[in-house]
């Protein structure tokens, strides 16, 4: 028996078994590997389950990976009771199978299995074993006290300041979230610089909205007529995962169906009915649920109806309503003067899908009461003045736009016209080519874009720094 590595009880249907953890590399991908050995009659290690599973294709970083899904359930149950990591909000998708995704807490998987760690950090010569960071800031707590702490951490250089600090915030033995935002706004004239939101986490904060803020997110500001401050955040992430975002925080959800993006942009058929990673599943329905305000709306850019897709837009808005979303209307986009005719009706159309989250709220005017009670402002619910029969904008010119599926600013702007009111939250989770965030920019909303192609989301950076430049 190697006895490095600690015994763990296994609980499962068919009783409880004495397992220990075996850590590797996926040879495909790079990503770690653990897997169960048991041991037999004769005290012979041998292999008992595979606690992951290898999905290359889903993005995770080197202290993530997604659980096998046969006996999921008890895997997570094993995985919560050791303490060996962090259950996700995002998950992974592979045919039609869904698999949780865990962020493993890399010095315990040490403890557990010192050898296999070893390669694993062999493989990953990039990452380094770290120590606990909030015992060495307790530490310093004792020696010098809160304030002294934040003030070396923000002293030290830009790059990565933000997720220490909250990092450290989260250990409430160590400071409250008060102290935090207290101190963030004490510090921020000095150590902040107004490009990139990792040396503005105090807005987070302020704003109410985020529970934490990492790389890779970055925000563009503006002040109105009023001098009140226009945010346009940008999230270079997974627009499935939600999960830096509170309950009942977004004003309006408008986005695009995400697809397999061939590298051409000369258009086609964006069938991603046939591609199983791109599909929706009701997980993401429930996020978009939750993260809605009550009586607002969620806007969702399908294809017209196909022989090949139907079946799957159908299950679309079934699983709206499994998640609590109401059905309110189907307008389509009339993508200019350019007919395909295949014999049966023109293709030139996108639809555009409208969810409300429960009742829609009071938008529209009621003019009538208005008349008869002049001092008082009335409303009806539903949207601002009447949806159109369908919306007739040219799209981009192929040589104009950076991206297959490019949305003309034109467009989402009349869409925010109709489903919100200035100064609110527009979250876009496949942003593509920025141009919802475009919209939002020049129409005085506050919005979240996220985008998980690194080239889309620097090109994304440039197109609304220079829209900011415009506007001012």
């Amino acid at each position: 028996m190697d006895e490095k590595k600690e015994i763990l009880d296994y609980n499962w249907e068919f009783g409880k078994e004495k397992v220990r953890l075996s850590i590797d590399t996926y040879t495909y991908g790079g990503g770690i590997f653990i897997g169960l050995e048991s041991c037999d009659e004769n005290g012979v290690w041998e292999d008992f389950a595979d606690l992951t599973v290898n999905l290359p294709h889903e993005y995770t970083e080197p202290d993530e990976a997604f659980i096998n899904d046969f006996g999921s359930k008890d895997k997570i149950r094993f995985i919560k009771e050791n303490k060996i990591g962090r259950i996700m909000r995002e998950k992974g998708h592979s045919g039609y199978c869904t698999y949780a995704k865990v962020a493993f807490d890399l010095n315990r998987l040490k403890e557990l299995d010192p050898e296999g760690m070893e390669r694993f950090y062999q493989a990953n010569p990039d990452l380094k074993p770290k120590e606990p960071k909030r015992k060495k800031w307790k530490e310093q707590m004792k020696s010098s006290g809160s304030k002294e702490v934040v003030k070396s951490i923000m002293e030290k250089q830009e790059q990565g300041i933000q997720l220490t600090l909250f990092e450290y915030f989260q250990d409430s033995d160590c400071f409250s979230l008060a102290e935090a935002k207290e101190l963030i706004l004490e510090q921020k004239k000095q150590s902040v610089k107004e490009p990139s939101i990792r040396a503005r986490i105090y807005e987070g904060i302020e704003k109410g909205i985020f529970t934490r803020l990492g790389k890779g997110v970055y925000t563009v500001t503006r002040k109105n007529e009023n001098q009140e401050e226009i945010s346009c955040l940008l999230v270079n992430g997974n627009g499935r995962d939600l999960s830096f975002l509170k309950d009942n925080s977004i004003d309006a959800i408008i986005t695009d169906h995400p697809y397999d993006l061939p590298k051409s942009l000369k258009g086609g058929n964006r069938n991603f009915a046939v591609y199983d990673s791109f599909q929706y599943m009701q997980e993401d329905f429930d996020e978009k649920y939750r993260v809605l305000k009550k009586g607002h709306f969620l806007v969702e850019f399908l294809p017209e109806e196909s022989g090949t897709n139907y079946e799957y837009l159908y299950q679309i808005k079934k699983m709206a309503k499994e998640a609590g979303l109401e059905y309110y209307a189907k307008v389509p986009w009339k993508k200019g003067k350019q007919v395909n005719n295949t014999g049966r009706k023109s293709k030139n159309t996108e639809d555009i899908i409208f969810f409300s989250k429960g009742k829609p709220r009071n938008l529209r005017p009621d003019a009538k009461k208005d008349k008869a009670e002049p001092e008082v402002k009335h409303f009806m619910s539903g949207v601002k003045g009447m949806l159109p029969t369908v919306f007739d904008v040219e799209p981009p010119s192929k040589k104009e736009r950076k991206h297959q599926a490019e949305k003309p600013v034109e467009l989402l702007a009349q869409i925010m016209e109709f489903i919100t009111n200035e100064k609110e939250w527009v979250l876009d989770q496949f942003a593509g080519s920025f141009a919802t965030a475009e919209a939002a920019l020049e129409n005085e909303r506050n919005s979240i874009s996220i985008e998980i192609n690194p080239e889309y989301f620097e090109e994304g950076k440039k197109r609304i720094q220079n829209v900011n430049d415009r506007v001012r």
